[in-house]
């Protein structure tokens, strides 16, 4: 009986463990991660520094300048010029860069020279930069109106070393001397040759002008060969203008104004004589009123598309080109001056900058006038 009880009790402690065996397995619990701090950036020990940029020459100069001359008031006596257009757009950096202030007065050339000669004779002037030629240069001179500049240009405390004088053609520096000296910074160098209608010439088979004789031939088969349409335009006002314009026809036809040799006036000299009845004779096919022209009138009349040919300054052709305004523009054909009896010759021409003798302000001056140019 002893020995049932055991059996008995070793079954149901058997039965018990396969119960327990065959159970649901226990779910396991998900352990979370273990949490992460969060890392801040770096921090960055010293701060970063923004590489300096090298200041330009140009930029050097003018700091240099605007401790010197900052607050001055610089008064330029200009004609109208394309050159001018360009300066005028130049001058706000310079006032920027040195604190100089620029103020442009801008007349038509007569006007300017009669001015200048006006102000030079009565030894005033409001002006500390003027704009000169060959022709006002010695008169201007000779009325103690201007400054040398040699001493300036040779000077490197007054002169800045990107400012290259010497890369100026000698034939245009020199154009503005008298005396051995130079009184006059150019800043356009000019000839004169002729503009004509490409477009024309090309319609009607007519060929390029080579001769005086030619150019006559030509003006004349233009003249009101369309509506409105004249052979030629020039400066012929008279003054200073028309004696631009004649210099360039009294050399082909063997004229002189004066003897080189013995300083005697050669005006009635047949050859100076033939020289003026030329120019009468091809001035029949200009617009009416040319004995008016000055340049702008000139140049408006061909721009326009009034003429076929225009005789007149290289300083034109950017303004003919320009289709905002010239009608001709992209249309117009270049030549140089037809010869004569004497051989082929045209001008050589220049504009530049100038210091007036009496400015109180010449060292500021000196700074617009090497700037610009």
């Amino acid at each position: 009986m002893r020995r049932s009880v055991s059996f008995y009790l070793v079954v149901i402690a058997l039965l018990v463990g396969m119960l327990a065996a065959c159970g649901p397995r226990p779910t396991p619990v998900e352990t979370p991660p273990p949490a992460t701090e969060e890392t801040a950036p770096p921090q960055a020990t010293e701060e970063t520094e923004t590489p300096e940029v090298e200041k330009s020459p140009v930029e050097q100069w003018a700091e240099a300048v605007r401790a010197e001359y900052e607050g001055t008031e610089l008064r330029i006596a200009v004609a109208s010029h394309p050159s001018i257009e360009a300066f005028k757009r130049m001058t706000p950096r310079f006032e920027e860069l040195t604190g100089i202030k620029v103020i442009w007065d801008e007349m038509e050339e007569g006007v300017l020279a009669d001015k200048l000669l006006l102000d030079a004779t009565a030894g005033t002037t409001s002006y500390d930069v003027v704009m000169t030629c060959p022709e006002f240069t010695p008169a201007l001179v000779d009325l103690g109106m201007l400054e040398p500049l040699d001493g300036w240009i040779q000077d490197p405390d007054k002169t800045p070393t990107w400012f290259d004088y010497e890369d100026i053609l000698a034939a245009y520096r020199d154009m503005l001397s008298y005396h051995g000296q130079h009184y006059g910074i150019p800043f356009a160098g000019e000839t004169v040759f002729l503009f004509y209608r490409q477009d024309l010439f090309d319609k009607y088979g007519v060929e390029v002008p080579q001769t005086m004789d030619q150019l006559l031939e030509t003006a004349a088969f233009f003249h009101g060969k369309e509506e409105g349409l004249s052979g030629i335009s020039m400066r012929t006002r008279l003054g200073w203008e028309f004696t631009y314009m004649w210099s360039v026809f009294i050399f082909p036809f063997g004229g002189r104004i004066v003897d080189p040799e013995t300083g005697e006036p050669q005006l009635n000299a047949p050859e100076t004589v033939a020289s003026l009845e030329y120019m009468i004779d091809l001035l029949q096919y200009a617009p009416v009123g040319v004995e008016s022209f000055s340049f702008p009138e000139a140049w408006d009349a061909f721009m326009q598309g009034k003429t076929a040919m225009m005789i007149e300054a290289s300083a034109a052709a950017p303004e003919v080109e320009n289709p905002e305004k010239s009608v001709v523009a992209g249309q117009v054909g270049y030549a140089p001056m037809p010869a004569g009896p004497a051989g082929a010759y045209s001008g050589v021409w220049g504009w530049g900058l100038a210091m007036t003798a009496g400015s109180e302000q010449k060292e500021a001056a000196w700074a617009l006038i090497t700037y610009l140019t």
